[in-house]
């Protein structure tokens, strides 16, 4: 009766596994591939004013840092410029425990007059700035401004920004549309 009892709790216990979700996103902000940024100036500082500034580490490809944040985000693939690629990636983590992290990708072009800069987060930041509702695809709503798009998808908030000065407003307007849908993922 024992080895019974034994047999159903590890099947039991093997079911429940086999529930859980299998995002492969960490639940917390995995550092292990990402370059901790050295803080400078701190040392004057209290454990409670260090404690509320955010750790800064830096990734050295996009899939880096989408492998290690503790939400699933996905870059455009398509950029509205030649690129080599989001090449400045930096990533913060807000209450120093992982959770509340925000994360930056930014490509350039030749003309360094010309890039893209995306920024997300898992915490409810403020974006101010863009106030004119656009529709995004699977019914996503965003808000659109001067240079910047930004939308709210399954609890995470997405900001674009595109400087292009060889781009009139609408097809700029058109260009962060398209960006915003690339990253929204069904």
């Amino acid at each position: 009766m024992q080895k019974i009892k034994i047999i159903f709790l590890l099947l039991f216990s093997l079911l429940l596994m086999g529930c859980q979700s299998n995002s492969g996103q960490p639940d917390k902000l995995d550092t292990t591939h990402l370059e901790k940024d050295q803080a400078i100036g701190l040392d004057g500082l209290t454990k409670s004013q260090r404690n509320s500034i955010p750790i800064s580490y830096t990734a050295r490809s996009t899939e880096i840092a989408l492998k290690a944040l503790p939400f699933k985000m996905s870059v455009p693939q398509k950029l509205p410029f030649v690129s080599k690629g989001f090449t400045n990636i930096s990533i913060e983590d807000y209450k120093h425990n992982g959770k509340e992290i925000d994360v930056k990708f930014i490509a350039f072009s030749k003309n360094p007059e010309i890039f893209l800069m995306l920024d997300a987060n898992n915490h409810n930041a403020e974006y101010v700035g863009p106030n004119q509702t656009v529709k995004l695809k699977n019914g996503v709503k965003g808000k659109y401004g001067v240079r910047a798009i930004i939308f709210r998808k399954t609890g995470i908030n997405y900001g674009i920004t595109l400087q292009d000065p060889a781009l009139t407003p609408s097809k700029l307007k058109r260009a962060l549309i398209d960006l915003a849908n690339q990253m929204i993922i069904d």
